[in-house]
């Protein structure tokens, strides 16, 4: 277990302050998204993010809140960060979003979601030349689905992107974000004790893999009618690369069906 630093401690009020912003807007949506217990592969919690601002960055006009959590932390480190990991660069989570605009939305403009917001994590890991690519014609659906009551599509595909291990992923402001992040995973359950390092990769130049290598990630995304103005959007993924050896890594063959399983286990509930 890693020691609280100054920094954890001095996000612990910025924390509080956010994560009372964000139930704000997550009252506002009228819906919100419940990870199940995830343990022992997850971080069992989940954060929660206005993904409101970002996704007008990138040109979507939609308002929403984002539920998430990465692979349980191992040595002091998110297995989301360990190139050896089933769970490296894994995602399991959920979008609460209403569309401002009234037209028919595609199931590309629910993918699209999570594009912008992978760019904008990757951004903030101090990649200059953030990747992230999906193409409607790499996803296939797999079944209808209902969850909590709600109906709605299950697809499996995926998209290319990069990792968010690099060499300029230890500035101060994404360890104070990570600190803060810290803090609301340990506010939303009072059984962790998450600290910023968690989430602070150590990547260097002996590295087996390139800086914000290349990755394809590959899993599920539901798509759920709520109301007739609001969605949910559930994602859960695994991750496919090379590493700079040549040698290949499928993680989605070892956990496909664990992250399909934990993807239809989540809960809607009203708020």
């Amino acid at each position: 277990m890693m020691m609280a630093t100054v920094l954890d401690k001095v996000t612990r009020l910025p924390g509080w302050v956010y994560l009372q912003m964000v139930r704000r807007v997550e009252s506002q949506m009228g819906y919100k998204v419940v990870l199940n217990s995830q343990k022992p592969n997850w971080i069992d919690g989940a954060m929660i993010f206005d993904m409101t601002p970002v996704w007008k960055k990138h040109g979507i006009d939609a308002k929403g809140v984002n539920y998430y959590t990465v692979g349980a932390v191992k040595d002091g480190l998110s297995s989301r960060y360990d190139y050896l990991s089933p769970y490296y660069q894994a995602w399991l989570g959920g979008y609460v979003v209403k569309f401002k605009k009234n037209r028919v939305w595609t199931a590309y403009d629910h993918f699209h979601l999570g594009e912008a917001d992978q760019l904008n994590w990757l951004e903030m890991y101090g990649d200059k030349e953030p990747l992230a690519s999906i193409l409607q014609k790499d996803f296939k659906l797999v079944e209808k689905i209902n969850i909590s009551g709600f109906p709605g599509i299950l697809y499996e595909g995926g998209g290319w992107s990069h990792s968010d291990v690099g060499k300029s992923g230890r500035g101060f402001i994404l360890s104070g974000m990570m600190a803060a992040c810290a803090n609301m995973f340990n506010m939303l359950n009072k059984n962790l004790d998450l600290v910023g390092e968690n989430f602070i990769p150590q990547w260097n130049v002996n590295y087996s893999t390139n800086s914000y290598h290349k990755v394809n990630l590959w899993g599920y995304v539901a798509i759920l009618e709520l109301d007739a103005k609001t969605k949910a959007v559930l994602y859960a993924n695994a991750t496919r690369f090379e590493d700079r050896n040549g040698k290949e890594y499928d993680y989605f063959i070892k956990i496909g069906k664990d992250i399909k399983r934990v993807l239809l286990s989540t809960r809607i509930e009203k708020v």
